[in-house]
């Protein structure tokens, strides 16, 4: 058994582990320090410290620790076990660092993130709002016009009570479809985390399409989807991916509207690219100026007269916390393409 002593008189507060004396009694068994890690840590630092003592090079870890009677502290352990000649573990060499200061800071600055990835995406919302009461107000016209059809069939002397029926079904149909626009909106506009969950990266695009198409024909312009017929699977928030979509389609929109308006269709395309989902946005307007290229993703780079060019900024930021990249190029025909890639999920 290698030496368990901590050495630390600020580790042994931290833990309410006596540091030892010269007598071997006092210093604190590897079982105890256990003891007082978080439940939900536990396994993990023990995995670590029996690799450790089975000949891994170095251990580093984080992990929670629970003192008797205070809040739980972060602690950052590095260090690694020696052996003596007949390799049998010695003594455990290495530095403890209380990181609960940074940990409470970085859980502050994830918690901003959120909110600006919120309000950032209800803005944009609000950019749509008139397409999506649009998309909202089809189904329910439909409804009206089917429940007025179905007042006159019922009317008449001999009501043809099948095509009541099948007028009966198009109404349930139409209701589900604005209940589904209702939903797609209600996830879009909430404030709460979206749990991750696989889904068809085509099915998304196609989706978002169906955002912004009323959107983008306002603006005097075109957008299709390029899907292709194989699934990509993903593990991913849906409702931050549709954010990230819909703000490259709002700005290819707003690049090639803007004078000289450009023709072609915006598209949004789907493809697989090796191991990742690769999904493109590309458009016919004047391009990205080159002075600009590579700071595009920067916070508060914009080339709109209005915006705090904060959304591509989130946009990457959405993309990496999915161990995914977004990058962008001028084509060389015209105009400019943004592509992310996000890696495909392991078969269920």
């Amino acid at each position: 058994q290698p030496a368990e002593g901590c050495k630390s008189s600020r580790f042994a507060a931290i833990t309410n582990i006596r540091a030892p004396s010269e007598h071997r009694d006092d210093a604190p068994s590897r079982g105890r320090l256990l003891a007082r890690v978080h439940p939900d840590d536990r396994a993990a630092v023990q995995r670590t410290l029996q690799d450790s003592l089975h000949g891994a090079p170095r251990y580093d870890m984080e992990y929670r620790l629970l003192p008797a009677g205070g809040a739980p502290r972060w602690i950052s352990s590095h260090g690694s076990v020696e052996f003596d000649e007949q390799g049998r573990p010695l003594r455990v060499r290495g530095v403890s660092l209380d990181i609960t200061a940074r940990k409470q800071a970085e859980l502050e600055l994830l918690q901003k993130q959120k909110e600006v990835t919120h309000l950032a995406r209800v803005a944009m919302l609000g950019e749509l709002s008139g397409a999506l009461a649009h998309e909202l107000n089809q189904p329910l016209t439909a409804i009206l016009s089917n429940a007025q059809a179905a007042r006159r069939f019922l009317a008449q002397p001999e009501p043809d009570v099948a095509e009541v029926a099948e007028i009966l079904i198009d109404i349930v149909a139409e209701d589900k479809r604005a209940g589904d626009i209702i939903q797609r909106l209600r996830r879009l506009f909430g404030k709460q985390d979206t749990p991750r969950q696989r889904l068809d990266a085509r099915e998304l695009a196609d989706g978002v399409i169906r955002l912004v198409r009323n959107d983008v024909i306002q603006h005097g312009l075109s957008v299709r989807a390029e899907l292709g017929g194989e699934p990509l699977a993903i593990q991913a928030d849906p409702v931050q991916l549709q954010q990230v979509l819909i703000n490259l389609l709002m700005n290819a929109c707003d690049a090639q509207a803007a004078p000289p308006a450009s023709d072609g269709a915006i598209v949004l395309r789907c493809a697989r690219d090796g191991d990742a989902a690769l999904l493109s946005v590309i458009d016919h307007g004047a391009g990205i100026a080159p002075e600009l290229l590579a700071r595009i993703f920067d916070p508060f780079i914009t080339t709109k007269a209005r915006g705090m060019g904060l959304g591509l900024s989130i946009c990457r930021s959405i993309a990496a916390a999915h161990q995914g990249t977004l990058w962008a190029h001028n084509n060389p025909d015209g105009g400019a393409s943004f592509h992310l890639r996000l890696p495909l999920a392991d078969a269920p």
